[in-house]
């Protein structure tokens, strides 16, 4: 946190020069350097392409308002490195002033004092509309009855499918609609050099499918991972199944999400299973490569359930009283409704707020992209995302564990969820 100091440094080395001016003169120079100096408050997000134009725009807009605050923001990488590098820059002292986090992560830091609690300012504005906000996205900002951040950029996996490759093997789109149907396409639709469909590397998948299975990651004291369940051992199976079958590709590693993201775009692949927040981008390489593009919600299991992710914006801890009042201006500026309605339809996000999900320009939104009404849809069916202390390393233990069982055909999906489980519990309890 910072000053910026705009002074009038012309009428100062006059001053020095003559050593003549009167306190009159002094007093009124120092009164307009007082009302010209502004706050400076630094912001880092993730991502990049048309999730760091939102983030520029948005600052740019708010900068543009008033005259009071400036903000310079800057992507950090994925949702993990600005956690990591929000964490090493408090040891530094050199931390931003607001971020945006992974929703599952604002538990561990609220428990870490990392960000602070933002109900006082909720309660003490009169404008803010918190009822505006959907529920199913706020709650994840909920940690014991106080709210740790906001909804920012918040998203659900969709199901994106090449028309034209579906047509070609005779593939009705509706078998997309239940996990049985969803593995008998891929199967039908794996030849001539194509395969079923691929998916990002997430954790977010595998809570959806516990969600269908009405289950959930972990006990309700978080203190217990649930993944070796039989509804988590379900949930691990229901892609490696089409894994092992050779209909399905699971690209892992750091780079796992833009392999499959170039396998679909390619027409290697029929299906892929990724964020709304990409809606934008895969609807124009799709018309740039020559397809016919279509969007589902997931399959359904026991039950129709998707889990909530992307990402909240959040204050960091200990600011003093004047930046966190700027602070909160700011962030309640990119998460008012125009905010948010631009937002949305630039990327892909989902609508945070009532007023922005029935509002007209969404509803011709929807009318001349019909994409964007199937990603609001199925908000209906929104779970919100699971918040722990430890969440990147818990997503990193199970990666590793479905990496494992994919490289060692021996290894059974319950032994893989067990030998995780005892690993994540462990982090629980830290």
């Amino acid at each position: 946190m910072k000053r910026k100091w705009t002074a009038l440094m012309g009428t100062v080395a006059l001053c020095g020069m003559l050593a003549a001016c009167s306190n009159e003169e002094q007093d009124a120079q120092t009164e307009a350097s007082t009302e010209d100096e502004k706050i400076e408050l630094t912001f880092w997000y993730a991502y990049a392409d048309k999730i760091q134009e939102a983030n520029d725009e948005l600052v740019e807009r708010f900068n543009e308002s008033q005259d009071r605050i400036e903000v310079t923001a800057s992507t950090q990488g994925s949702y993990t490195e600005v956690e990591q590098k929000v964490r090493q820059s408090m040891v530094a002292g050199n931390e931003p002033d607001v971020f945006i986090t992974v929703i599952n992560s604002v538990s561990g830091l609220a428990k870490d004092g990392v960000v602070e609690d933002l109900t006082p300012f909720i309660e003490g504005d009169d404008t803010f509309e918190k009822d505006d906000f959907i529920e199913g996205i706020l709650a994840s900002s909920n940690i014991d009855g106080s709210y740790y951040g906001l909804p920012y950029f918040n998203s659900t996996p969709l199901v994106y499918y090449n028309k034209d490759l579906f047509d070609a093997a005779g593939v009705d789109p509706a078998q997309l609609n239940t996990w049985e149907g969803f593995q008998q396409a891929a199967a039908q639709l794996t030849k001539d050099g194509v395969i079923g469909g691929t998916q990002e590397e997430t954790f977010w998948l595998f809570e959806a499918n516990m969600n269908q299975q009405n289950s959930k990651m972990f006990s309700d004291d978080k203190k217990q991972s649930l993944f070796a369940t039989e509804e988590g051992v379900a949930s691990v199976d229901f892609t490696m199944d089409m894994v092992k079958e050779g209909t399905w590709e699971f690209p892992i590693g750091d780079q796992g999400i833009e392999k499959a993201v170039q396998s679909f775009e390619t027409q290697k692949a029929a299906i892929l299973l990724a964020s709304t927040s990409r809606l934008s981008q895969f609807a124009e390489s799709a018309e740039a490569a020559g397809f016919e593009m279509g969007v589902m919600m997931l399959p359904e299991g026991d039950k129709r359930a998707v889990a909530v992710g992307g990402s909240n914006i959040v204050m960091t801890g200990n600011l003093e009283e004047e930046e966190q009042e700027a602070a909160w201006e700011f962030i309640e500026f990119v998460t008012n409704a125009e905010s948010n309605s631009w937002a949305t339809e630039h990327t892909g996000y989902l609508p945070i707020r009532h007023s922005i999900a029935n509002s007209e320009e969404r509803q011709a939104l929807e009318a001349a992209q019909p994409f964007y009404a199937v990603a609001r849809e199925q908000l209906e069916y929104a779970v919100p995302g699971e918040s722990v202390p430890g969440f990147n390393e818990i997503t990193s233990i199970w990666r590793e564990s479905v990496e494992a069982l994919i490289a060692d055909p021996d290894l059974t999906t319950k032994e893989a969820m067990e030998m995780a489980d005892t690993r994540v519990t462990d982090v629980l309890n830290q």
